[in-house]
């Protein structure tokens, strides 16, 4: 498999994941519908820095259900820095075990801006 059709199946893969458009996808992650468009055709490839953050995207897809990685997504629309810190802090806090407790709960991880742009990891 070449680069071109590595990154059109990766990128319909992601997209895929969390049941989104293209449009919808570019704008949660800051880039150009086009852009996701001409990837997705094999017409080009993302630039390094593209390819880092999808891959970052696939990373925490591995280990957070799709409707929390949306969620942080969706909170962090419009603000490439927060986007990233949201992927961020979830691909370094991946979900605890269930524990064998019947009282175990999990925690609401902090997605909002405010949290993340303070710098705040509680």
């Amino acid at each position: 498999m070449d680069e071109r059709q590595y990154w059109r199946q990766r990128i319909k893969d992601l997209r895929a994941q969390l049941k989104l458009t293209q449009q919808l996808f570019a704008g949660r992650l800051g880039f150009a519908p086009m852009s996701v468009s001409h990837w997705e055709l094999g017409k080009n490839t993302p630039t390094a820095v593209h390819a880092a953050v999808l891959e970052l995207l696939a990373s925490v897809l591995r280990t957070h259900p799709p409707a929390v990685v949306l969620r942080a997504l969706t909170e962090t629309t419009g603000d490439l820095v927060g986007m990233l810190r949201a992927l961020v802090w979830l691909d370094l806090h991946p979900p605890e075990p269930p524990h064998r407790s019947p009282r175990y709960t999990t925690a609401r991880p902090p997605f909002s801006a405010h949290v993340l742009l303070s710098g705040s990891d509680e």
